[in-house]
């Protein structure tokens, strides 16, 4: 049984069949997409296809992930301070009982500010990078 070797290669057995040029190609000659297994010299470039859908929506792909990670951060931001706030009430509860507690009880409300503001300053960074590279579309 003979083997049937790649066609750019050559010493490499041939595993698939280019959908455009149907040259026989080993693993490393193929590029497996969507559309098809093409070979190195026929296979679409991704840099075109990014480049068209970012075109098409007004957003390269730094610009969507920075959107993703503004409406995550901005969430988690919201449900946090909701925490924080509703936690702030049972703190006071504990802190009316017992006077020890006092120290302690105001050190954690300072504490969850603090969280809450450093994560709206992060927030609203992402959201100004976000907006620079909306407008920029590189």
């Amino acid at each position: 049984m003979s083997m049937v070797v790649c066609q750019i290669c050559g010493p490499k057995e041939g595993e698939w069949q280019c959908s455009v040029c149907k040259r026989v190609i080993c693993t490393d000659h193929a590029v497996p997409t969507k559309q098809g297994v093409f070979c190195t010299d026929d296979a679409p470039q991704k840099n075109n296809q990014a480049q068209a859908q970012a075109k098409k929506t007004g957003q390269t792909s730094s610009a969507k992930g920075l959107l993703s990670l503004f409406i995550t951060l901005l969430a988690l931001t919201i449900g946090l301070a909701l925490i924080v706030f509703i936690g702030q009430s049972f703190i006071d509860a504990a802190a009316s009982q017992s006077p020890v507690v006092e120290p302690f009880a105001n050190a954690m409300k300072s504490g969850g500010i603090l969280i809450i503001i450093g994560m709206g300053a992060l927030t609203a960074l992402i959201g100004v990078a976000w907006l620079v590279a909306r407008r920029s579309r590189v």
